[in-house]
């Protein structure tokens, strides 16, 4: 385990523990407590509290996290690096744009299984010029308008839209033409052509 280094795989850690292990260990920078359903939004305030280095957050699958979570981490940590919000179900458009105005130092940003979010907020990630890693597989509401802002972040390497289902060939040529350092790219079959992927040159695509 690397120094300033604390993961968590285990479910039943609850926010009394959160508070504690952050209160002892004041230079983390990196945190992962995913898929813990016990951590609620008041394990976030104990970290943000305790932690002032984070740059890698991994609250994945922590299904009790709200708005008032990340609200949170968009305050106290603007030099963020790698967030991953994996099936954090409780999000909202208005959680994830604090996010998007505030944490501007964001290079991986993992919003996979998050289908409610909207293009409004969407539209908001085109604020993250220092974006490599951007995962979106099932979002269901990213139209192809939203996928034209994101295409702003000319930096991308890697970009997961699996299951986008509103994207057409529009939203990825878009991409494509814009984001000229694409490494990876999936995307789904049936709404994606695939004479397309050649304006990716040298990327590796996948078309499910």
């Amino acid at each position: 385990m690397m120094f300033g280094q604390i993961l968590y795989d285990v479910e039943y850690i609850l926010n009394t523990g959160i508070e504690a292990i952050t209160s002892c260990c004041p230079q983390l920078k990196t945190f992962s407590i995913y898929w813990n359903v016990r951590v609620t939004d008041t394990g976030l305030l104990h970290t943000v509290r305790n932690c002032k280095h984070i740059v890698d957050l991994n609250i994945s699958g922590c299904k009790n996290i709200s708005d008032r979570g990340v609200q949170f981490v968009a305050e106290n940590y603007p030099e963020l690096e790698s967030l991953n919000l994996t099936r954090c179900i409780k999000l909202t458009d208005d959680g994830l744009k604090q996010l998007l105005h505030k944490c501007l130092s964001l290079q991986s940003l993992n919003l996979y299984a998050l289908s409610s979010f909207t293009d409004e907020a969407y539209r908001k990630i085109s604020l993250l010029a220092r974006l490599r890693f951007l995962d979106l597989c099932g979002a269901q509401n990213l139209s192809d308008e939203g996928l034209y802002c994101i295409s702003k972040c000319k930096n991308l390497i890697s970009l997961n839209l699996t299951w986008c289902v509103r994207v057409t060939d529009e939203g990825v040529i878009s991409i494509a033409q814009s984001c000229t350092s694409l490494e990876f790219l999936s995307s789904a079959e049936h709404k994606i052509l695939i004479y397309h992927t050649a304006f990716i040159k040298g990327a590796q695509v996948c078309l499910m």
